[in-house]
């Protein structure tokens, strides 16, 4: 099976970006501390490949630099985008549903763990009993207006258990969370 996992960043009130999509309020140099990740870099090495939304995928390529280097990228979107010519041979879109990318990628046999991105997909797997982890990281601002994190149309209960939870020094505390059942059984 393969382990999915979601990392993210939220302000307090839940929020991942503004209306707009912005990202400013997360990159604001104040929240800059010399020589540390968060532990970004450790996840991200330890992940076989990434998913995420349409948006999320955009807002990436509005970068200075795709952060992503040659990890496979898989991109849910029943609609057209265009990958820019230099990642098509790491990103590629999925049409389907999650359930058969999940296929796919047990088929394939080269996934063990993915990194899940985006507030949907997130919400997406965590309904679909798929994600058993998620990493979020609470940036001390208040956002009002914005995208949240969690668009969940189950009416069920979702039980998390807390593994950990760190502070840092700029005032960012990061949460690990374990689902603590699978809610397609």
């Amino acid at each position: 099976m393969i382990e999915y996992i979601g990392y993210i960043a939220t302000s307090l009130d839940g929020k991942i970006a503004t209306d707009d999509g912005g990202l400013d309020w997360l990159l604001d140099p104040k929240y800059n501390l010399p020589d540390e990740d968060f532990g970004y870099r450790t996840f991200f090495d330890s992940v076989d490949c990434l998913i995420m939304g349409k948006n999320t995928f955009l807002k990436v390529l509005e970068f200075p630099e795709y952060p992503y280097g040659e990890k496979p990228v898989w991109v849910l979107s029943k609609s057209k985008i265009t990958i820019p010519t230099n990642l098509q041979a790491f990103v590629r879109r999925h049409m389907g549903s999650i359930l058969e990318l999940d296929d796919i990628l047990q088929k394939e046999g080269n996934t063990k763990r993915a990194y899940v991105d985006g507030g949907k997909v997130i919400s997406s797997f965590v309904e679909l009993g798929l994600l058993s982890k998620i990493i979020i990281t609470m940036i001390p601002v208040l956002i009002g207006k914005g995208i949240p994190l969690w668009d969940l149309s189950s009416e069920e209960t979702i039980p998390l258990n807390c593994q950990g939870s760190q502070r840092f020094s700029n005032g960012f505390v990061q949460q690990t969370y374990s689902l603590q059942k699978n809610l397609s059984n």
